[in-house]
């Protein structure tokens, strides 16, 4: 069913502001401002029009012609209502897999403002396939209401929603940014475009190579996406290349692991979060889930103590050995369940835990600006983060010589390449597996 609704764009405002029109269907909802302005006060919440002229505040009362100005702005809403519900009931143009898209809504308004070439294009079909920004606007709207799932027809996480609204808010700044990409079709998606695109990126927004990067991948899967539903032809983007750098992986060592566990934290608040990051330099399992631990996922085979638990990202049952050195005693103190923490507390004082431990001496990174690479030194401990953790569980088990498959199980990765980028085995530890490897010097 249709449901079109106005709402005003503020209501804490002493000025006259624009009236928003809102129309809602199965679920999904598109906005775009009417052309009425009206002031706050005078406006009814509970029947979402104008007030009549007797219930406005004494304040405008001296207005000789308030009841014309509302009495008008009241019948043009009313008529825009109507307007707007016919248009999208009649004509099946407007309906984009059952949605209202963006460009439509704005046409009728257009429409009923006296503009109607928008809407004649559309109402005569000139142009059969919707707009990319505006199936971009549906794709990822689609994923918070379920009507957009992924290729094993899965619905997409909260994590992955949040990060294609992020892309999307920074596509649509780029369309609109530059005149001659309004209204942008399918098939003048080209190799200029990409370019324009991660420049934007670079120089407008300030983002790194490898978030540049994600940006042109997001924009591949859509016209990808499109290219399957048949909704163009063009294969341009099947050449796009991503930039991409290498990242600095920051994991901690055995000893620097040792460091952070020998570090007397005895009735201190830091000691529940040095714990608990300290079980997840051993587990290698995330944050989400060490959250969720308790004594029901411990399994013992023998005499191997295991960590078993559906991890929440991926749905997956995974079984974590628990090394019976720092890991094991931790958990015990805890009776095999973690204390509550926040995420963000715990990227707070892990970085001042590792300080006081000692690791404040410099590192290099590697980092991007403008789209060039650069390198600086800062001292570790501000590089330590929850996340640090779970990386530096992944490089301990490859480092003790646990294959990657075996790993992959543990991390949930699904290809070996994912896996190596997201590990640091130092230079060190490359060179005592390669002088152990009696191959290398026969």
């Amino acid at each position: 069913m249709i449901n079109v609704k106005f709402y005003l764009k503020s209501k804490q405002s002493y000025k006259p502001v624009s009236v928003v029109a809102t129309i809602r269907h199965r679920g999904n909802k598109v906005s775009h401002a009417t052309g009425v302005t009206i002031h706050p006060k005078l406006w009814d919440y509970s029947k979402q029009l104008p007030l009549v002229a007797s219930k406005a505040p004494k304040e405008f009362k001296s207005n000789p012609f308030l009841k014309e100005e509302l009495d008008s702005k009241r019948v043009q809403l009313s008529s825009l209502q109507n307007a707007l519900m016919n248009a999208v009931n009649t004509h099946q143009a407007f309906l984009l897999r059952g949605e209202v898209p963006y460009e439509k809504l704005k046409a009728l308004i257009l429409a009923h403002r006296g503009d109607s070439k928008m809407l004649r294009d559309i109402v005569s079909n000139k142009s059969k396939t919707p707009y990319l920004l505006e199936y971009c606007t549906t794709f990822v709207e689609g994923m918070s209401t379920g009507h957009t799932l992924k290729d094993d027809s899965k619905p997409y996480g909260p994590g992955t929603i949040r990060q294609w609204k992020s892309w999307l808010m920074n596509f649509k700044l780029f369309v609109n940014s530059s005149f001659k990409y309004n209204r942008l079709e399918f098939n003048g998606v080209n190799q200029n475009l990409c370019d324009a695109f991660v420049h934007f990126c670079y120089h407008e927004r300030g983002m790194a190579i490898n978030t540049a990067g994600r940006m042109v991948k997001n924009l591949k899967a859509v016209m990808r996406r499109a290219h399957k539903q048949q909704l163009h032809s063009n294969l341009a983007f099947t050449h796009f290349r991503k930039p991409t750098m290498d990242k600095t992986i920051v994991v901690l060592s055995y000893e620097e692991v040792k460091m952070l566990y020998d570090l007397d934290l005895t009735g201190s608040p830091w000691e529940k979060y040095r714990d608990i990051f300290l079980v997840g330099c051993y587990t290698a399992l995330r944050v989400s889930d060490l959250s969720r631990i308790s004594k029901d996922n411990l399994l013992y085979d023998g005499e191997f103590p295991f960590l078993t638990i559906k991890t929440m990202k991926t749905k997956e049952d995974v079984a974590v050995p628990i090394p019976k050195t720092i890991c094991l005693p931790i958990l015990e103190k805890y009776d095999y369940g973690l204390p509550k923490f926040s995420s963000t507390k715990l990227n707070k004082y892990i970085k001042l835990i590792a300080k006081k431990a000692g690791l404040d001496y410099d590192v290099k990174i590697s980092f991007s600006e403008g789209g060039e690479e650069k390198e600086i030194a800062v001292p570790k401990y501000k590089l330590i983060a929850s996340h640090t953790a779970r990386r530096t569980g992944a490089t301990m088990l490859v480092s003790k010589g646990v294959s990657l498959s075996l790993v992959m199980t543990i991390t949930g990765h699904k290809t070996e390449a994912s896996l190596r980028r997201y590990i640091n085995v130092d230079k060190k530890e490359r060179m005592r597996e390669m002088k152990n490897n009696p191959k290398l010097w026969s």
